[in-house]
């Protein structure tokens, strides 16, 4: 509904939510350690477990590299 579209590691990074090399910078970093209640979290559906957060933030520290 927001526009954002993440299908696609193409599309993850072209849409400029993710700063490689630099998570805390990354909206879609900010956005899935939200508090649930936040307006804008993510996935809309609840939270992610604390290790698919910690995956993520690594992949996106480690470059965000198309294969890890």
């Amino acid at each position: 509904s927001g526009g954002l579209n993440l299908l696609s590691y193409d599309d993850v990074i072209n849409s400029g939510t993710v700063i490689p090399n630099d998570a805390s910078s990354s909206s879609l970093y900010d956005r899935i350690t939200r508090e649930e209640s936040a307006q804008g979290d993510m996935p809309p559906s609840g939270r992610l477990t604390d290790e698919q957060i910690i995956l993520i933030q690594m992949w996106i520290n480690q470059g965000a590299l198309t294969e890890w």
